[in-house]
């Protein structure tokens, strides 16, 4: 039997990796695969599609994940039908700014279920694990 991943929301940056480092420290404690999910505008251009797609390959093959790139106008109605569609365990994000869409709140509203989580570079992942959208590191509220 197949086991649910964890699944990483990503943007085409270089700075992704971090988030996806943190969903493998969490794939390797519960003993599920990694799956890193980005979706990109449907109007980009095919120059902005490669740059975007170099960029994403090379940190998934850095971090051995598996990838799987849409093109959709709306992403958290596309990440929350491929979480349901792969039976995903956990699903991980970056934590929301001040100019957020409200990506994180909104999976979280379309997956109960699924734990939503919101992380930085600071986060440190402990089972069980609640839906934690914008919770703060240990860390960050000291400081």
């Amino acid at each position: 039997m197949k086991k649910r991943p964890v699944l990483v929301c990503v943007t085409a940056q270089s700075s992704c990796d971090v988030l996806i480092e943190k969903g493998r420290a969490v794939a390797e404690k519960l003993g599920a695969p990694l799956e890193v999910v980005s979706v990109q505008p449907v109007d980009m251009t095919a120059q902005q599609r490669a740059d975007a797609l170099d960029t994403l390959y090379a940190i998934s093959k850095k971090s051995a994940a598996d990838i799987v790139v849409y093109y959709n106008d709306n992403p958290a109605e596309t990440v929350a039908l491929h979480a349901k569609w792969s039976k995903a365990c956990h699903i991980i994000t970056g934590l929301p700014r001040s100019s957020s869409n409200g990506f994180a709140h909104k999976l979280e509203a379309m997956l109960t279920g699924i734990p939503v989580i919101s992380v930085d570079e600071n986060y440190v992942f402990s089972e069980p694990e609640a839906k934690v959208i914008g919770k703060k590191s240990a860390a960050a509220a000291e400081a």
